[in-house]
Formats: C-alpha cells, sequence, structure tokens
C-alpha cells in the first residue's frame, strides 16, 4: 500500500510540474505585435487556371498573447504600396534591378483596406483575387517577376512588428 501511495503521490507531482511548465511557455509576453503570416508567403504560379479568377487569402497574424486573453477585436490596416517594389529594386544587385514589377492593377483585387482581428483569435485573413486571365497576358514579357507589394499600415490594438520584414509583403 505505501508503494502504490509513493507511485500515485510521485505520479501526480510530475504531472503538476508538466502541466505548469505547459502553461508558463503559453503565457503572454507582454509585446503584442501584428505582422503578416511568413508561412503564407509564397510564390503562385495561378496563371494555369482556367476559371479566369483564382482567390486566395493571406494571413495577418497577432503574437505574444494567447488566445483567451485576446479579449477585443482588433483592426488592421493594410495598402498595396509600389513603393515597396521601388526600394527592393534600388537594394538589390543591377543583375536583378527593375525585373521585380508591381502587378497592374487589372490583374488582381484586395478586398478592403482592413481586416478584424476578432476577440479570442490571434489572425485573421485578407482576400485576395487575381485575375488569371490578366496575368496571361504578362507571360508575354519574360523574364520579370511580378509581385503584389502589400504593406500593413497600422492597427487599433497593440503595435504592428518592428521587422519590417513582417509588415511589407
Amino acid at each position: 500500500m505505501k508503494k502504490t501511495f509513493a507511485i500515485l503521490t510521485a505520479g501526480l507531482a510530475l504531472m503538476t510540474a508538466v502541466s505548469c511548465q505547459k502553461e508558463a511557455s503559453w503565457a503572454d509576453d507582454g509585446t503584442p505585435e501584428i505582422y503578416f503570416t511568413p508561412a503564407g508567403i509564397s510564390e503562385a504560379r495561378i496563371w494555369n487556371y482556367d476559371s479566369g479568377s483564382y482567390e486566395t487569402q493571406i494571413g495577418v497574424n497577432l503574437c505574444g498573447i494567447r488566445p483567451a486573453n485576446q479579449v477585443n477585436s482588433i483592426t488592421v490596416s493594410y495598402a498595396v504600396d509600389d513603393n515597396i517594389v521601388t526600394a527592393y529594386n534600388n537594394e538589390i544587385t543591377n543583375e536583378f534591378s527593375g525585373n521585380i514589377v508591381a502587378l497592374p492593377s487589372d490583374c488582381y483585387t484586395v478586398t478592403g483596406t482592413s481586416v478584424t482581428i476578432e476577440q479570442g483569435e490571434v489572425a485573421a485573413k485578407i482576400p485576395v483575387t487575381f485575375n488569371t486571365k490578366a496575368l496571361a497576358a504578362l507571360e508575354r514579357e519574360p523574364g520579370k517577376k511580378y509581385v503584389l507589394p502589400l504593406r500593413l499600415t497600422g492597427t487599433t490594438m497593440h503595435n504592428l512588428s518592428s521587422d519590417e520584414n513582417l509588415t511589407t509583403l
């Protein structure tokens, strides 16, 4: 009986220690930030879609706070910003300079100018629709890489990430 009690006590102590450790790893870090989801940034060859349009979403995340502690809705503003392409082309080598081009506006539709991270959530999605027929017309200019330059421009709560690589896309 004493052996069983000792095993149960040791097991209970271990479970308590593990559960406390897990809770600590989920603690808010005190500096929540909003940024584009890096895993959601990718190169897509979408002109092969025959429907005429391709719908996708770009993720916006809130880090540094647990979903349970996120008690307010947060509005995050964004905008298409061709200056991102200009800055990028100015920074890269001459070999690639000018090959990165902002998509013409008839090639896409970015819905709205803001998205809401709802109470209890830590992410939201920006809806984007690409016009695949307009994109197909761009294939006549080989060697150019087209991008949709987006920038997070503001938030109603917390800060945007201080890393510009996470607030521009």
